[in-house]
């Protein structure tokens, strides 16, 4: 994001863009109201996106960005992640990542069970 930020300043020198971090724990359990207060830009959780959309914490993108772009946006996401931030039928925020848990196994434990349940 520092790069992105960087490199988006060197084209368009009247923009300034200045990153604060936040502890995972903080990133939990930051207030939405008290961020948007704050911040332009903000990075948040997809749990918090129904409450800031409905607070009126947050502008539908679909007010600011083309179609095509919120299309390849859902068309090149992991998974649900571009979904996971629409709400009440709008793109309220961007996916910059995805939570991806996987199963796996290891064949040396299977030995000699049937069935999950043994």
């Amino acid at each position: 994001m520092v790069a992105t930020a960087q490199r988006f300043e060197e084209l368009h020198p009247e923009v300034s863009i200045q990153w604060e971090k936040r502890s995972l724990q903080a990133f939990a359990d930051a207030s939405m109201a008290e961020l948007a207060d704050r911040f332009d830009l903000i990075i948040m959780d997809h749990p918090h996106t129904a409450l800031a959309a409905t607070e009126g914490l947050l502008l539908p993108y679909e007010d600011w960005l083309p179609a095509e772009f919120l299309s390849d946006q859902a068309a090149n996401s992991v998974g649900g992640s571009h979904e996971s931030y629409r709400f009440a039928g709008k793109q309220w925020t961007l996916a910059t990542d995805a939570a991806t848990p996987i199963a796996t196994w290891r064949p040396d434990l299977k030995i000699g069970r049937a069935s999950c349940r043994e």
